[in-house]
């Protein structure tokens, strides 16, 4: 008898982190997306790993990990990975993204909101997908920022130099890579294709012509090259290259609220709205104004390192080691803050925490396993047969019933525990173990023999006769050498 697989399906998370960890140092020519990256091809720079193994439909270990990386203040990014053999698409001794969020906690280091805990997996192999949530624990709830996107989120001059003849502008949004870009011409019929400075990707489009503008649509951003009069084809290769850096990707790392603080500005007034955020070039302060239309200002320290500021109205700001201020008054962006319900309990305590401690795993639990065979078999006082299995399973198999006769002293002793049905008895009635006064079974234990009750009374007499009488002898022996002892 074997015992089925069962994939896994949650995986739940004790995690203590280190509220101590400096802010991790993002790769400000990077994207985000590719600092990410980073920390998955050598996960020996995340902040803190810990690992649990999963199983899929067939009940196939895969291992899996999970890396911590501290963003900001009270702000976390968590990434799930797996060695690509374990993926579909994936390449042997190469990590492989599963699933990736952020985490923010309260200032007491309980756990305030969770994203992108619940992600699906498509294991190799030809097994099921399996739809997996990492439970991180209840969290209280509050208020949550929105990720940081455009100016605001790269705080940069972005630069563009080209080497492409004859034309008049080309744009590249905030939100595209750094790096250089190639165009190149395709005949038959006249096309254009511009591949991303990673060189894996490219979007091919028809050839514009002299003054027109070619849109390469890459889903999250849009590159338009735009053509002068003097513009033609320029033939199957190379026609130039856009080179993009930034002077201060990524720099805006994470932004939070501190609600007490907030509460102490505006008083049983809710945050939830949009705050726009700028820079003041008179002041040399970065600004924020609030849903209420109040604006604080707050000045940078320049050194070229991760820095944490906090507004009046307890909006926090972390910036990585690249932050350059802008030279001129600018509005930097918007970022809407959102209520978050809590989740569960709402306690916020029970999973992740993060504590001015060391890094510890308290418990990895997950609710997977794989098949397994027949190890031992044990009965409980209700009859059921239990079988525990070798993936530690145990299952319910069968379950004995229980023979009740309506006169039972009118059983025929057999031998030992036996006895027979007799007329006098009458037929049995079959119940459940325990059930309306029938007996419950006793697992491991036998009843060695049936006794007949009046000839185990006679025989106790008679041994009880046996041992007054020899006492007796030994009282008289007793009283006879005192005798002896005494005579002079």
């Amino acid at each position: 008898m074997g015992s089925s697989a069962s994939a896994t399906t949650t995986l739940q998370l004790g995690v203590t982190l280190n509220s101590n960890e400096p802010v991790f140092a993002l790769n400000t020519n990077n994207t985000f997306a590719q600092n990410i990256d980073s920390v998955l091809a050598t996960p020996t720079t995340a902040d803190f790993v810990t690992d649990a193994r999963f199983y899929d439909a067939q009940g196939g270990a895969r291992d899996i990990s999970v890396a911590f990386v501290k963003r900001g203040t009270n702000f976390w990014d968590w990434i799930a990975y797996t060695d690509g053999a374990n993926i579909v698409g994936g390449t042997a001794g190469t990590n492989s993204l599963i699933g990736q969020g952020t985490l923010e906690f309260n200032p007491n280091g309980s756990l305030e909101n969770v994203t992108g805990n619940g992600f699906t997996v498509d294991w190799s192999g030809g097994v099921p997908s399996s739809s997996v949530t990492l439970d991180f624990g209840d969290q209280t709830g509050g208020f949550a920022f929105a990720t940081p996107t455009g100016d605001l989120a790269f705080q940069g001059v972005r630069n563009q130099a080209t080497t492409i003849v004859n034309t008049s502008a080309i744009t590249v949004p905030s939100n595209a890579p750094v790096g250089v870009y190639t165009l190149t011409g395709l005949t038959g019929p006249n096309r254009l294709t511009l591949t991303l400075p990673d060189g894996t990707t490219s979007v091919t489009v028809a050839d514009p012509g002299a003054s027109a503008t070619a849109n390469f649509n890459f889903g999250a951003y849009t590159i338009a090259v735009t053509t002068n009069g003097a513009y033609t084809h320029p033939g199957a290769g190379a026609a130039g290259n856009i080179t993009v850096t930034n002077t201060g990707r990524g720099n805006v790392q994470a932004i939070t609220l501190n609600q007490a603080k907030y509460d102490t500005v505006h008083p049983g007034s809710s945050p939830v709205g949009t705050f726009t955020f700028g820079w003041n070039n008179t002041t040399s302060q970065l600004t924020v104004t609030d849903p209420f239309g109040a604006t604080y200002g707050v000045s940078v320290p320049t050194t070229a390192i991760p820095r944490t500021v906090e507004f009046a109205n307890g909006v926090i700001m972390d910036l990585g080691a690249g932050w350059v201020a802008p030279t001129s008054t600018v509005t930097l962006g918007t970022v809407a803050l959102s209520q978050v319900n809590p989740g569960g309990t709402g306690v916020g305590t029970d999973g992740l925490l993060q504590l001015s401690s060391n890094y510890a795993t308290r418990f990895s639990i997950q609710n997977g396993f794989g098949s397994g065979t027949l190890s031992a078999v044990n009965v409980d006082e209700e009859g059921y047969v239990i079988g525990s299995f070798t993936n530690g399973q145990s299952n319910k198999l069968y379950r004995l019933v229980v023979g009740v006769f309506q006169n039972p002293s009118g059983l025929a002793p057999v031998s030992e525990n036996l006895f027979q049905q007799t007329e006098a008895s009458g037929l049995p009635l079959y119940r459940e173990a325990g059930l309306a006064g029938s007996a419950t079974v006793s697992s491991g234990a036998l009843e060695q023999s049936t006794v007949d009750i009046a000839n185990e009374f006679s025989q106790l007499i008679i041994s009880q006769r046996a041992y007054q009488a020899a006492s007796r002898v030994v009282s008289t022996v007793d009283q006879m050498l005192n005798e002896l002892l005494n005579l002079r």
